[in-house]
């Protein structure tokens, strides 16, 4: 009876959150790109992203578990990651820029290893886990 009961709650929280953010994230994220202004629609995403993952629990919770790193320090670099990648799949999108390109472009050892692995890699030089010795 309590999973029946969890789902029925998860299903309403899922349905109440999409009906109410949704139109809210389609009306600012519409306002934004009326601006026509580059730096304002960099800057908004990058500050969404850095504060929703500030605020996130769940990496307060991993951060507390790795003691060789101070929690704040842990925090804000993923943050900044976060706010850095979602200005590049903005960008991404606005510019109508293919994924395969903007990987390739942007880091230049992507289509290195890309390309070595095309050559080295064979499936017939694969050895089944079967035919493994026991360690």
């Amino acid at each position: 009876m309590g999973t029946v009961l969890i789902l029925v709650g998860m299903m309403f929280f899922t349905t109440g959150a999409e009906t109410a953010m949704t139109p809210m994230g389609e009306r600012i994220g519409t306002a934004m790109t009326k601006t026509k202004k580059l730096g304002v629609v960099i800057t908004l995403s990058f500050l969404l992203g850095f504060i929703i993952t500030v605020s996130e629990p769940d990496l307060q919770v991993l951060a507390s578990q790795v003691p060789s790193v101070p929690n704040l320090i842990l925090i804000l670099s993923v943050a900044c990651g976060v706010g850095v990648f979602l200005v590049v799949s903005l960008l991404r999108m606005l510019f109508s820029i293919a994924r395969r390109r903007c990987l390739s472009d942007a880091t230049p050892s992507y289509s290195f290893w890309r390309s070595l692995s095309r050559r080295s890699f064979s499936p017939s030089r694969l050895t089944p886990a079967a035919s493994l010795p026991a360690p």
